[in-house]
């Protein structure tokens, strides 16, 4: 659900797994935040769910149930600065995450909230 007074950012699975976006917090490793998104869905990620602070911000993607290994790490700037992140899996390439960077107004949280109940 994306939140109303937020500039937020559509992430979607494009692979027939569910994927997890972690949210964790260096030195220490401490975990954050946890968006589990299904196959062929979308969730919405916003600047509140990556906290900018003293700390380092590590944002990983990986496949529910895959080795710490399998992971793929994306810049938390990446998250905040474009609109949509099309993630996918693929055996020979590893992960693809597809960026596409869009206007300010529509990733607001009230106008996206808005559009569900027009």
């Amino acid at each position: 659900m994306a939140k109303v007074f937020s500039i937020n950012t559509r992430v979607e699975n494009l692979y027939h797994k569910a994927m997890i976006v972690d949210v964790r917090q260096d030195p220490g490793n401490f975990l954050e935040k946890i968006v589990e998104i299904e196959p062929s869905k979308h969730k919405y990620v916003c600047h509140e769910d990556i906290p900018l602070g003293l700390r380092l911000v590590r944002v990983f993607v990986y496949i529910k149930g895959a080795r710490e290994k399998d992971r793929e790490h994306i810049l938390p700037a990446d998250i905040r600065a474009n609109e949509k992140l099309e993630l996918n899996y693929s055996s020979e390439r590893g992960f693809t995450i597809t960026l596409t960077s869009g206007n300010f107004i529509p990733r607001l949280g009230f106008i996206i909230i808005s559009k569900r109940v027009a």
